[in-house]
Formats: structure tokens, sequence, C-alpha cells
């Protein structure tokens, strides 16, 4: 069965942690990276939340967004980075839709989309789904409902059946705030509703294998602490709760924050009541597990925040709103925030996301609220090479057998070139290497190749070198003299030269 196509406005945030940080931006001094705002979209009320993704399959990336009143808007892009006028669905309303996410829910190879419709009426339902046309525009919604108040919701497929599931944080009652989960049928339907019991107050959702069993685990940050549901065979199981000395947790995000492979949680989380939320991390212990929160330095309040690498250099930043402003977060690669830059609007932002909207390689930033949709293209244009695939630290083979050392660089300004080496020294094609200057390196192993071999991967920006990947060789056949894999007549010849040669 075909894997449902996700996208939310956290997934690039979710894929961020699978680079490698060896790479740094050239010429993305933090005032220089978003100089302009343009605006698109026309609306009155405000507008609070955000999703992107490919919604007519044109290449482009599109936004929708949720509003107070008219429903949900869709903002089709005419180029990359560029956007038409923005379309209604869903309404209009007097309930506003608070939280959206794009799926493929019917499996037809184009992304719907599910929102959020808060009510205190227990007998309206919470979650409307709109499916996809085909050509980005979208039919009546249908209407699902979990509990008493949805809040939040995001997609994943929880029992490996390839289709996309809603996962919605919602309040039963005036007092138990659950998660609730309904199975995706891939026809654009969903199944019976189940409920976990969450923590206080529902605030945004997150997905990522958070403990590597290959099975999607749910972060849900609440008022008072940080709820994981780790997946299991059957579905997911009970909250596991984090960072419970926290207060007023906002948005919550996945991404490889001290670049150690796993996927750690950063939200946004103040050190006391009366405190600025700031970027805060929960850093993995490589299973699943989390420490105490480690707070950035205190800056201005950041409501919505997001997470993605904004300055070209390997490692996670974090992007915020409040009110209307946009903050900008550096990380130092160790899972540390340094705030370096704040940019005004017109007008009140309320949801901030990250995505390469014009299809240039650097991460533009989305913002929403009152009046309209701001897009800054980040004018970061030119990087160096990112190794996001690096070779094993170590290669053990048979003489004789051609052993494939191979790394990825899906990263920075093409063109990209590649050059392998010796202990630092370029190595010159044909035998025993070939593909010293592709991405692939081919060895015929011998006891004399036994040494440390890395490639260096260039653009017109400048070169990055791969970790270093040491290979050793095992000799299979005493007889074998000259090496070639094979006993031939050569291998006597040498023997009988060395024979006759007698000892020293």
């Amino acid at each position: 069965m075909r894997r449902a196509r996700h996208m939310h406005r956290s997934m690039v945030a979710v894929l961020a942690f699978a680079t490698s940080a060896v790479a740094y931006g050239q010429d993305c001094e933090p005032a220089d990276l978003f100089p302009d705002a343009q605006a698109f979209g026309t609306w009155s009320g405000s507008s609070d939340d955000l999703a992107t993704g490919d919604l007519n399959n044109d290449g482009a990336l599109d936004v929708v967004a949720g509003h107070s009143r008219d429903g949900v808007y869709v903002l089709l892009a005419t180029r990359p980075g560029t956007f038409g006028p923005a379309v209604a669905y869903g309404g209009p309303t007097s309930l506003p839709f608070l939280d959206v996410t794009l799926g493929d829910f019917d499996d037809d190879g184009f992304l719907d989309i599910a929102a959020v419709k808060t009510t205190s009426d227990p007998s309206s339902p919470g979650v409307l789904v709109l499916l996809n046309n085909g050509d980005g525009t979208f039919g009546d919604p249908t209407e699902w409902r979990f509990s008493d108040q949805s809040r939040v919701v995001t997609i994943a497929d929880l029992d490996g059946d390839g289709n996309a599931d809603l996962i919605v944080g919602d309040e039963e009652g005036a007092s138990q705030p659950v998660l609730g989960v309904r199975l995706g049928n891939g026809d654009g339907t969903f199944g019976v509703t189940r409920l976990l019991n969450a923590s206080a107050f529902p605030r945004d959702l997150a997905v990522a294998d958070l403990n590597g069993d290959d099975r999607p685990d749910v972060v849900l940050s609440t008022a008072t602490n940080i709820d994981v549901f780790f997946g299991s065979p059957g579905g997911l199981s009970g909250a596991v709760p984090f960072a419970t000395s926290i207060f007023q947790s906002r948005s919550v995000a996945i991404a490889d924050a001290d670049d150690d492979g796993d996927p750690d949680i950063v939200f946004a989380a103040a050190t006391a009541f009366d405190r600025p939320l700031t970027p805060t991390v929960l850093f993995n212990d490589g299973a699943g597990g989390f420490g105490e929160p480690v707070f950035s330095v205190e800056s201005d309040s950041n409501l919505s925040l997001t997470v993605g690498d904004i300055d070209g250099d390997g490692r996670i930043d974090a992007v915020g709103v409040l009110d209307s402003s946009t903050f900008l977060w550096l990380g130092d690669g160790v899972g540390g925030f340094t705030h370096v830059e704040t940019l005004a609007s017109t007008s009140t932002r309320s949801e901030v996301l990250l995505a390469d909207f014009d299809n240039d390689g650097a991460t533009d930033i989305a913002t929403t609220g009152d009046d309209n949709i701001e897009i800054r293209i980040n004018q970061c244009s030119s990087f160096l090479p990112v190794v996001t695939q690096q070779p094993p630290l170590s290669v053990v083979a048979d003489s004789g057998t051609i052993v494939r050392i191979a790394v990825e660089a899906g990263l920075g300004t093409p063109p990209l070139a590649y050059r392998w080496r010796r202990n630092g020294v370029p190595l010159i094609e044909g035998s025993p290497y070939q593909g010293v200057r592709t991405s692939e390196l081919a060895i015929r192993a011998s006891s004399e190749e036994t040494d440390v071999y890395d490639v260096v991967v260039s653009n017109p920006i400048g070169s990055v070198p791969s970790r270093p990947v040491v290979l050793a060789v095992r000799d299979t056949c005493i007889a074998d003299l000259d090496n070639d894999g094979s006993l031939t007549i050569f291998d006597f010849l040498a023997f009988q030269t060395a024979f006759d040669a007698g000892c020293p």
C-alpha cells in the first residue's frame, strides 16, 4: 500500500535532525537574512495557524491558514515564493479555526486539510476534514468529533497501515484534558475515537520516533509540562510527563538541537509564572528519556515557536512570534539558543512556520495573524556543502574484495564536486581505486590499502571534509603473494623470487 503523504508546520523541524552540522553559511549575518516581508491574502479578523505543502503538485509550496471566522484560507503559489489570493473553505462560522494540518487522507496523491474548530458545545464536532479535488481546491468538509473541546491537531501513521491517522489535543468536560486518536481508513474517513488522559490545557503537538523503535511517538505540550505518548504495537501508550517544573508551555517541535543524532524536544516555556517564554530543550538520552529542561537566556516572550536552520550553518535555530514581532534565535549546535534579531510586522503575528518557499535551498519564514500572511524570503543564497550521510567510522574487509565507501551531500549551492583522500592525500583514479571524484569510492582491498580515508565535498563557495573512515583489510590467503585475489603462476614466481633471495 502506498504510504500516506504528510506535511505539518513542524515537519521541517522533524526532518532537520537528520543532517550533519559540518557546513557554514556564507554572508549570513542575522540582520541581513530577512530584510523584507511580503504580505499575501487580505482578510478581516485574525488567522491562528499555518500549514504548508504542495496542494496541486506543481512543485511549489502552497499555504493554508485557519481563520477566526471564515474557516480555512488556501493560498496557492503562482510561482515559488509568491501566492495568489486567499480562498476560504469550510466557513463562514462564528467559531475560530485554531489549528490546521495537511495529509493525504484518501490516498489519492494530493494533500488534504484537517482543521480544528474550537467550540464549547459538546454536540459540535471539533475537527473538519476537507478533501483535495486534485487541483488545490477543496470540497465540503466532513466533521469528526473527538471529545468536548478540540484544541490542536496533527497526523501520523500510528498503526503502520500506510494511512494518515488524526491526533487531537482535546478537553473532556471542564477538567480532563485528553489526547484523541482516530485511525484513518485511507478513503478520507476515520475509525472510532480513542481517548488517552493528558495534562492540563493542550497547547501543541509534534510527532517523531523518539526512542528508535521505528514507531511514531506523540509529544503534547501543555500548560504545566510536556506529555510524551510512546508508540506501541497497539497504538499509543499512556502519557509520560516530562518538564513538570515549567510554566506556560506553548508550541513544540522536534529537532536534534545538540547534533548527537537523537531527536530532542524544543518548545517555548518559562522558568516562572511571571517570566517570558524562551526556547527550551529537553535533551534525548538516545532511548526516549529526557532530563530536566534547559532554558535559553531570557529575552522577549514567544507564544509560537518553530525550529530549523535559518543561517545555513547546519545547526538548529529557532524562530518565534509575539504581538507584531518575529524573533530570531541562532543555535550553537549543543542545544543553546541566542536571541540575535527582532523583525517588525505591521500587524499582530500569532503563528510561524519555516519552509523553503522559493526553492533556493535556504529556509524562509511565514507568519500569520491579523490581516494577512507575511512571507520573508531568506537572502542568504550561497551555502557550503552539507554532508547529510557520513561514511561509517570503520570498515573491515577481506583481501581481494571490493570495498565501497559512500557519502551523501544533499544540501549546498550546486554544483557539488567530490575528491577522496588517503591520509589527507588526494587519490588518483586507477587500480586499486575507482570513483575518486564521485560520491562513492571503490577500493580493491589488500593489506597495503589499510589506512584512513575521507572525501572532500566542494562547491563554488568552498569545501568541507567528511568524517574519516578507517579501512582494515584481512589477508585471507597467505599464498596470494601479489594480492590480486586469486592464485596464479605469478604467486609461485613471487614465492620463488623471495625463496631465492634467502633470509637477510
